[in-house]
């Protein structure tokens, strides 16, 4: 090779030595620099970032500051997503499900379909058990009184009626007295017990309970009686009597009426107490008639005046309910009517006028 050339290229590889050393130089030089920095702790940066160059002028004993950490990127937050309720179960086969759709963390429910209109249950058919004379007779001494054993005393009886769930301020407790054919008010016999029983194959509270409740929607609510059964031994009792009455019940609310006031009526005595009466008017009358509510208020406001009711008040009491009307269109001052009646239709007649 000529001389030049070689002398070139010795001098390009002199070069290229030298500027190798400088560039090792320059590196150890940034090597050193970067033990002495103290890095600073970033806060959860989302990707880390080599730190950024250090010029080769800087002093060494000069402290670099490392670049702010980069904020994380905050996503917006996720649309909920809709989803569906599992159906509601329904407590009743006969009731619909309703599916609401819902936005979890999103509001309240909103009801997709509404559900239709319920209809309103039918009462459960009555069941009671088989009529058993023995039963009867137990359930009597279940009830009876410890001193007598053939009485159910007033106790006794409202032990029966908060068993059998029958109200004792109604007419049901009068009509079982009644049908018993008791002498006294709150003492039932055992023999009118057995017969009452064993003529309607009742041995059962429940059957008990059907039977006085029919009777007093048939008498004293003056309501059609029910529908006869097509089979009869799908009947809870025997209702030969109930048809019997159905067949003249204005006749057997009478015969209710006037056992009442003997019911009631103490031994020796041709008067009943008037709080007695308004009692029993309440109860017997009232269903019936809407004017006995006003001769109660009427009465009740004179409590000096009318202190007693006897057998004759009580019966035309009965039959001035059933022909006049609430105007009192009809009414004869000279119909022997009580002097009761007489002051409550003149009372009733000036505030007709007064107004």
């Amino acid at each position: 090779m000529p001389p030049k050339r070689k002398q070139a290229d010795t001098s390009a590889a002199g070069e290229t030595t030298s500027t190798r050393a400088t560039r090792s130089s320059t590196r150890a030089k940034s090597k050193k620099e970067d033990k002495d920095v103290q890095p600073v702790k970033k806060k959860a940066p989302p990707k880390k970032k080599a730190p950024t160059p250090v010029d080769d002028d800087q002093d060494d004993d000069e402290e670099i500051e490392a670049p702010p950490a980069k904020k994380p990127r905050t996503k917006a937050p996720a649309k909920p997503k809709r989803t569906k309720k599992a159906p509601t179960k329904a407590q009743d086969n006969d009731e619909p499900l309703i599916v609401n759709d819902v936005d979890d963390q999103a509001g309240p429910s909103k009801q997709v379909a509404a559900p239709p209109p319920v209809e309103p249950k039918k009462q459960p058919t009555v069941k009671p058990e088989p009529y058993s004379p023995a039963r009867a007779a137990e359930l009597f001494t279940n009830y009876a009184d410890d001193d007598e054993p053939n009485v159910i005393g007033p106790e006794g009886l409202e032990k029966i009626c908060t068993e059998a769930d029958i109200p004792m301020d109604g007419a049901l407790p009068i009509l079982l007295s009644w049908q018993l054919n008791a002498q006294e008010m709150g003492k039932l016999e055992k023999s009118g017990w057995l017969k009452w029983t064993a003529d309607r194959k009742i041995s059962c509270l429940s059957a008990i309970k059907l039977a006085l409740e029919e009777l007093n929607a048939l008498v004293v609510d003056g309501k059609p009686p029910i529908k006869k059964s097509s089979k009869r031994t799908d009947e809870p009792y025997d209702r030969t009597e109930y048809w019997q009455f159905s067949e003249n019940p204005k006749d057997v609310f009478h015969k209710l009426y006037f056992y009442s006031f003997t019911l009631v009526k103490p031994p020796q005595s041709r008067n009943i107490e008037m709080d007695t009466a308004k009692a029993f008017w309440a109860v017997l009358l009232t269903p019936k008639y809407a004017l006995v509510n006003e001769v109660l208020e009427f009465i009740n406001g004179r409590e000096e005046s009318y202190k007693a009711v006897n057998k004759d008040l009580w019966g035309m009491m009965l039959e001035f309910c059933e022909t006049m009307n609430p105007n009192l269109d009809g009414y004869e001052a000279d119909g022997a009517w009580p002097t009761l009646l007489d002051e409550f239709v003149a009372h009733k007649k000036g505030e007709n006028k007064s107004d």
